[in-house]
């Protein structure tokens, strides 16, 4: 290593002449650093207060649709003008007060109930597959099995068998075993009983330990016995 003369000593060296300029540059700038320092603060402030004010407005909506099931449930019993009136209210405000919110979703379940009861079965599955927009696919499957159920009940197998299948396409889901039962009896009734055999063999391999199996394996044989009657 060579030997550092007086000259070299007296020198500044690099990294004092980079903090110097550095510290140069920031103290001619320093108003604009103030600027961009509040902009940062009041951004991130204004986002934490944000989805503060979210999560209370989801709340508020939460007991709204609450108080507005408890109205469901009495009509349920009563069947009375009186109640459905109360509880018509309580949907209505929640659509007006809180149409992004998640309950807001979950009453459209609720409303489709009334239309049904009402033997409108069009409008009911029409809220029902416009409430699955914006939905993750597991929560869509809750909804495609609320119509596949409907879908059964107005005999609109082919409605039914199609929102049953949604729910088989997924990896793993609560409710696809039920999906499968729910399947093959559409199946059944619109005439393919051979079809219907085939996925209550899957349920078996799938849900060997299922409390359902006893009564799987009853189905299958009617179905079976179905078959081979044509």
């Amino acid at each position: 290593m060579s030997k550092l003369t007086k000259k070299d000593l007296r020198s500044p060296d690099q990294i004092w002449q980079a903090s110097a300029t550095t510290f140069s540059w920031l103290r001619s700038q320093w108003i604009w650093l103030i600027v961009l320092g509040l902009v940062v603060f009041i951004g991130s402030t204004g986002a934490f207060f944000y989805v503060q004010s979210q999560k209370a407005e989801e709340a508020k909506a939460q007991a709204l649709y609450g108080d507005a099931l408890s109205f469901f449930e009495q009509y349920k019993l009563e069947k009375t003008e009186s109640v459905l009136k109360e509880l018509q209210s309580k949907l209505d405000d929640l659509k007006l007060k809180f149409p992004s919110s998640k309950a807001n979703k979950w009453a459209d379940g609720v409303r489709a109930r009334l239309l049904i009861d009402q033997s409108k079965v069009d409008p009911a599955l029409s809220i029902l597959s416009e409430s699955k927009s914006g939905l993750s696919p597991d929560a869509k499957a809750f909804i495609s099995y609320s119509i596949a159920g409907i879908s059964e009940d107005a005999e609109r197998w082919d409605e039914a068998i199609s929102n049953y299948q949604s729910i088989l396409d997924l990896k793993d889901h609560p409710l696809k075993k039920w999906a499968f039962l729910g399947k093959a009896r559409a199946l059944v009734h619109k005439g393919q009983a051979g079809l219907a055999v085939v996925l209550y063999d899957q349920f078996i391999t799938d849900f060997p330990r299922s409390t359902e199996i006893s009564k799987v394996r009853g189905l299958r044989a009617m179905a079976s016995q179905t078959t081979a009657s044509k």
